[in-house]
């Protein structure tokens, strides 16, 4: 950490501080809405997404200070309909879907939930936590949005999960929004989740059309990784 510019180092602290607000926003979007702190769901849904802070800020930070600095704010140069794209599947649908799910959980909207089915959303938030950071700690140039990273000599990434799929990040993101509703057993929650999958979706076209035109290289490697998302499927 002591070898990187001020620049970065300002960065990083801004990238912990919003890691920070963003636990407290979850916790708040979960809570608020159910009106009891009596949901065991949230809970865990929170501790795991505590976990992740967890993972970036011991093991992925010290590993690559520049892409966690990179990934801590919105960069010159990314796509317009990007930005927008993000806004809508991130941020809108997420926080829709956790709000949903509190007056879910607080008016009874949908029947509980077998316990099976808590734990397979848990299983597979685990699941697609670990492709997402799988691929950060693969590709330095893991940005949180699309650009072409000429600042640092972008280059296509093979190796780890995108030897796979070109997009194991957004692949892990769609398991995140599957997980969702499972854990919080709220199946009104599915409705702005599928939202942000679709959203997802239409990114990794819209991605792969920019890196195919911007990219060295990158047309050669889409040769090679048919898949985008699912192997041997789309």
């Amino acid at each position: 950490m002591n070898k990187v510019s001020a620049e970065t180092r300002q960065a990083i602290q801004t990238g912990v501080r919003k890691k920070a607000v963003y636990v407290v926003l979850l916790t708040l979007a979960l809570f608020l809405p159910a009106a009891t702190l009596q949901w065991w769901q949230a809970w865990a849904l929170i501790g795991l997404s505590v976990m992740g802070v967890a993972f970036e800020l011991l093991v992925l930070l010290p590993h690559d200070p520049g892409l966690f600095a990179q990934r801590s704010a919105v960069q010159e140069g990314t796509k317009q309909w990007d930005t927008i794209l993000t806004v809508l599947s991130v941020l809108v649908f997420y926080a829709v879907a956790l709000v949903i799910a509190g007056l879910d959980f607080r008016f009874g909207w949908t029947p509980p939930f077998a316990l099976w089915r808590h734990i397979l959303g848990m299983v597979l938030f685990l699941i697609s936590s670990t492709i997402i950071y799988w691929a950060m700690m693969a590709n330095t140039f893991f940005t949180a949005t699309v650009r072409i990273r000429t600042e640092r000599a972008h280059q296509v990434c093979d190796r780890g999960p995108y030897a796979i799929v070109r997009y194991p990040g957004y692949a892990g993101g769609l398991l995140t929004y599957i997980a969702l509703p499972l854990i919080l057993g709220s199946w009104w929650a599915a409705i702005p989740a599928a939202l942000s999958i679709i959203g997802f979706i239409l990114r990794t076209y819209l991605e792969d059309q920019t890196l195919k035109q911007e990219l060295i290289g990158y047309q050669a490697y889409t040769q090679k990784v048919k898949y985008r998302l699912l192997p041997g499927i789309f």
